[in-house]
């Protein structure tokens, strides 16, 4: 164990340290991103009645603090979102997908009853492992909703494998079609 450095990045919010987590932690080859929300260091909810703006502030937050822990988006091999309102979903797995296009991690996406505040609509947590960009075997079931929101079933890096949890599509289809 004496070959794997730790790493725990902070961004200097008092909520990290009163509930004694990291913004982000390297262990090894892997960086993990911390559920993050859309809050700024003054605590203010960016993004507010926007999903794809709070994904687009939590992008930044999480390309900062796996960027400290050494890490990159761009080597994502999971992630796993939570909306407070699957009326959203569509929004937010679109926004999300604009950042993984060329990585297609396995993903999740659910719905939650809340957020820590009512502002908050969507919460992201990302896995990444070095150089999986380059390396990783992404394994799709040929649906074409993984290509649209830039998923994969699963993806292996070497003797690893993160899967995407089971789930209906039913959240990406029309608005049309779900009331019919």
């Amino acid at each position: 164990m004496a070959g794997h450095r730790r790493i725990n990045v902070a961004s200097g919010r008092p909520l990290e340290k009163l509930a004694h987590y990291s913004r982000a932690v390297r262990v090894g080859d892997m960086v993990l991103q911390s559920g993050t929300t859309a809050i700024d260091r003054q605590g203010n909810v960016r993004g507010v009645g926007d999903v794809a703006a709070q994904v687009d502030a939590i992008m930044a937050i999480a390309r900062w603090s796996m960027g400290k822990a050494g890490g990159r988006l761009e080597d994502v091999v999971r992630s796993r979102i939570y909306v407070t309102d699957i009326a959203v979903a569509v929004a937010a797995a679109r926004a999300v997908a604009k950042y993984f296009r060329d990585v297609r991690p396995a993903a999740t996406l659910v719905q939650v009853n809340r957020l820590a505040r009512p502002e908050q609509l969507v919460e992201i947590e990302l896995d990444a492992v070095d150089g999986a960009r380059d390396t990783a075997r992404r394994i799709s079931s040929g649906r074409s909703i993984e290509e649209e929101y830039a998923y994969s079933r699963a993806v292996r890096v070497g003797n690893r494998v993160s899967l995407a949890q089971r789930f209906s599509a039913a959240w990406a289809a029309p608005a049309a079609a779900r009331s019919a």
